[in-house]
């Protein structure tokens, strides 16, 4: 047994202990998760995502829902100009923190060659967002109910569609209600 108590999650231990004293060949994650890799011996490299197949134009990589995230305080006041803070803050920070934040901390300090610069380019240039996910439909729990139930796709979807059904509808009358 393993104790990875000092780990805030399982996966940092994998990623922290195992991957960087070579026991995996592989890791999937977001890029932020690079920092773990830091004091590793061996060089790693990074590779996009695999396309379909020969006909998909671009490489996709979905972007983490929770990045999407603010907490505002019910007792925040004056919503609209909260919003309009928020939105100017996000504005200004793509032009200035998060080019400065990619070339800098990740590239010039995390990544150790000129392919894996390229490859980083590949990814960032082909992040997506799953506009069900950041809603909480559920579709994504179809994928992954399939998967642990023997890949029937329409079992799972069929499982499910009721529930996704209900959370769409309720999106949809919140945005025709705003609007």
């Amino acid at each position: 047994m393993v104790d990875y108590s000092p780990f805030p999650h399982i996966y940092n231990y994998a990623r922290t202990v195992l991957y960087t004293d070579d026991r995996f060949l592989f890791v999937q994650n977001g890029i932020g998760i690079i920092s773990q890799f830091s004091d590793m011996e061996h060089d790693f490299g990074l590779v996009p995502n695999p396309k379909y197949n020969e006909e998909q134009e671009k490489y996709n990589h979905l972007t983490d829902t929770n990045s999407l995230l603010f907490g505002i305080p019910k007792s925040a006041g004056d919503l609209e100009m909260v919003g309009a803070v928020m939105e100017y803050s996000a504005w200004l920070s793509n032009g200035t923190l998060v080019p400065a934040y990619y070339e800098i901390n990740i590239k010039d300090k995390k990544m150790r060659d000129d392919i894996a610069y390229e490859m980083l380019d590949i990814i960032k240039s082909s992040f997506c967002y799953e506009v069900s996910d950041i809603y909480g439909l559920g579709v994504s729990s179809v994928v992954q109910n399939a998967y642990k139930n023997g890949g029937n796709i329409a079992s799972a979807y069929a499982s499910l569609e009721s529930s996704i059904n209900q959370i769409l509808e309720f999106v949809i009358n919140l945005m025709m209600f705003e609007h």
